[in-house]
């Protein structure tokens, strides 16, 4: 028999941390904090537009480099 606590996830709600598997490895999100919040929307999208442009520009490369790979330049 399985215990309840065995099906809860790791952590309950006071984990603020997701992650996204995305083209190549694993994007991160933390929750913005309420202080940042307060400042307005641009505190808040801006960390998202930057992870955003993390991945695509990941995805480049890899991308780029297995073209590089597969014609040998």
């Amino acid at each position: 028999r399985i215990s309840r606590t065995a099906k809860r996830p790791k952590g309950g709600n006071s984990e603020k941390l997701s992650t996204h598997r995305g083209f190549v490895g694993t994007r991160f999100t933390i929750a913005a904090s309420p202080d940042l919040m307060a400042l307005g929307l641009t505190s808040v999208v801006l960390p998202l537009r930057r992870s955003h442009f993390s991945l695509i520009s990941a995805n480049l490369h890899a991308m780029c480099a297995v073209w590089q790979s597969s014609t040998g330049v």
